[in-house]
């Protein structure tokens, strides 16, 4: 996507440069027409193609076997260390062949006094690059004699209907370190203990014949019965076999494409850091949640005003978009998440340096009678009043995304 975003901004940059904003404004708008349709075109697509079974093909993996690539192996190994120094046992791995999603290695691992037990997953970019590790995750999960669960995982991706499992399942993808994350669990699990008044006694251990792909295929069967319940997925005419509701492809759809990726993405990102607060004791809230759903009306007032000012002045909007992009590329390489001010300053900074000095040299644009339009509405009209609805415009939208994606 930012490769994309990149060649797009280099072609209208040559463009006006070559043909002036007239071509530009032309490509701006056949790109986002594209766009436009292809995300419209996404939910259709995901609720033709996606199906979903009771019993993929798994393939048993010993741990040395050579058709491991390397860098699954490196991942998998550094799970097995962090998980052998927390005391926990290795039993089995599988396999999942690239089908309808990506390739998947999974190894199971249970801690004999705890009775926990671990899931370490790699998954493979799907596509031309087979050997290019996609994400490389660690799950806890501790299973009760009542049917409830108590689960942290470092997935970042959204799963459909993980709030509906019975207990509390949760997820930090922000914490990458195997040994911080079972800390947190471990942190979890006495939250929810005593919420319930249940205790280790209830725990539930795993059996010594218990195997990875017996347990893969129970964690499907009661994810399935879950989103069924949930009308996320619906049975076809096959057996053992769902397809997605048009809920769930929308879902899908929409974070499988930015914005919405980047939004699904940081509201789990958020919600993980929210409960890392809450289970350290502290109960500060961030600026976006604080804002709350107040962050949905934001970010619908600042899309208007940015489309108003386009609307109302390409050129002096283009001005005053690249001198934010500038602030904003300046103030990520100091290693922090740009915000509102970065936005402010470089809007400010092109509204002195751009704006101001070309909004002057259109004091007789035309040659009009001096009554007909005054040199301070026509410098208003054409390059301020734009850049200043853009800069607020930006702001807003941005503020307001990230507090709706609390």
């Amino acid at each position: 996507m930012k490769t994309a975003q990149i060649v797009v901004s280099a072609l209208v940059v040559a463009l006006i440069v070559t043909y002036g904003f007239g071509a530009a404004i032309f490509v701006l708008l056949l790109v986002a027409g594209t766009y436009v349709l292809g995300a419209l075109a996404a939910p259709f697509w995901v609720y033709a193609k996606l199906r979903l079974t009771a019993k993929p093909v798994v393939q048993p993996l010993p741990a040395d076997d050579a058709s491991i690539p390397e860098a699954v192996r490196s991942q998998l190994d550094a799970h097995r260390h962090a998980l052998w120094a927390l005391g926990f046992e290795a039993r089995d791995r599988i396999h999942i062949p690239a089908a309808s999603g990506p390739s998947a290695y999974l190894a199971l691992y249970r801690h004999p006094v705890t009775a926990a037990r671990a899931l370490s997953r790699v998954m493979l970019k799907p596509g031309k690059a087979p050997n290019r590790v996609h994400s490389s995750e660690a799950e806890f999960e501790i299973l009760y004699d009542n049917g409830t669960t108590v689960e942290l995982s470092g997935v970042s991706t959204v799963v459909p209907g993980l709030g509906l499992v019975p207990g509390m399942a949760r997820q930090m993808p922000h914490i990458r370190d195997v040994k911080a994350l079972f800390d947190y669990f471990l942190k979890l699990t006495a939250k929810y203990e005593r919420e319930t008044g249940l205790t280790e006694r209830n725990r539930t251990p795993l059996p010594d014949e218990a195997t990875l792909t017996a347990l893969y295929y129970d964690q499907l069967a009661k994810g399935y019965a879950i989103q069924q319940g949930a009308g996320l997925i619906v049975p076809t005419g096959k057996p053992e076999t769902w397809r997605p509701s048009w809920r769930l492809a929308l879902m899908v759809a929409a974070g499988a494409i930015s914005p919405g990726e980047e939004f699904f993405r940081r509201r789990t990102r958020v919600r993980g850091q929210r409960l890392q607060r809450e289970l350290d004791g502290d109960a500060t809230l961030t600026r976006a949640e604080r804002i709350g759903r107040l962050g949905w009306l934001m970010l619908a007032v600042g899309l208007v005003m940015i489309v108003a000012a386009v609307l109302m002045a390409f050129p002096a909007s283009s001005l005053a978009l690249c001198g934010i992009m500038i602030a904003w590329w300046i103030a990520s390489r100091g290693g922090r998440e740009p915000g509102w001010r970065a936005i402010v300053a470089g809007g400010v900074a092109a509204i002195a340096l751009l704006g101001v000095p070309i909004g002057l040299a259109y004091k007789d644009p035309l040659d009009l009678p001096p009554p007909a339009v005054s040199e301070t509405m026509l410098l208003l009209g054409l390059y301020l009043l734009p850049m200043v609805l853009l800069v607020i415009g930006a702001s807003l939208l941005i503020e307001g995304f990230r507090a709706a994606a609390t």
